[in-house]
């Protein structure tokens, strides 16, 4: 098992996942969402190459619209 901090939470993760991964395992849009690793905004085009290790500080920022 392996900890990381997704939107200010601990949780554990089997594994090593690529954010395409993660994603699509909480079924998660990745058209609707800004992810940032560490501080760093991960671009939609590495999504399936950038893994969510250890120790990292995840953020999954989703986009609402309203009126």
């Amino acid at each position: 098992m392996i900890s990381i901090v997704l939107n200010g939470v601990e949780e554990q993760l089997e594994t090593p996942v690529t954010v395409s991964e993660y994603l699509s395992e909480r079924q998660i849009n990745s058209d609707h969402v800004v992810v940032e690793i560490n501080r760093l905004i991960i671009d939609k085009s590495n999504f399936s190459t950038v893994q969510i290790i250890k120790g990292d500080r995840v953020e999954i920022l989703r986009f609402v619209g309203g009126g």
